[in-house]
């Protein structure tokens, strides 16, 4: 439908691609599930917004705990194979982030996972220390790319 007076314009669409639709087939699926049977089931299970909102944080809560324990029960050697393909998809420095994945084979996931947060705040801790010491006169800021 064109108003008066505009010209109708082609719409071009780029082709979707495999990911896109397994992306929206997913959301769909859930959307259905959402609509036709969570939220009513969760209406009839609650007598308040009040109870509603206790019990879906309960229910989060509870399979966070789950999943806590399942990242207990498996190794990282489970996934390791997975990690070295998603982290160097290009196969750059592939062997030595294999090697630094292999400093903690054997790890549970839940171990695992403490060692690479806990490397992260540490890494940031240091950059913060380095920043209160650090004179500006130390940078060597490069103007024209950050002036665009």
């Amino acid at each position: 439908m064109t108003r008066k007076g505009s010209k109708k314009s082609p719409i071009q669409t780029t082709p979707r691609t495999k990911e896109q639709i397994v992306r929206d087939n997913e959301v769909a699926r859930k959307r259905k599930i959402v609509v036709e049977k969570f939220y009513p089931g969760l209406v009839a299970a609650t007598v308040s917004i009040d109870e509603a909102k206790m019990l879906l944080q309960a229910a989060t809560s509870l399979i966070m705990e789950e999943v806590l324990s399942t990242m207990k029960e498996r190794k990282l050697d489970d996934i390791y194979a997975r990690l070295v393909k998603k982290l160097c998809p290009d196969g750059t420095r592939q062997t030595e982030i294999e090697a630094w994945l292999g400093s903690m084979k054997g790890e549970n996931l839940y171990v695992a996972r403490e060692l690479i947060e806990g490397a992260s705040r540490a890494v940031t801790q240091m950059l913060h220390e380095e920043e209160l010491n650090r004179k500006m006169d130390t940078l060597n800021p490069d103007w024209s790319r950050m002036l665009n």
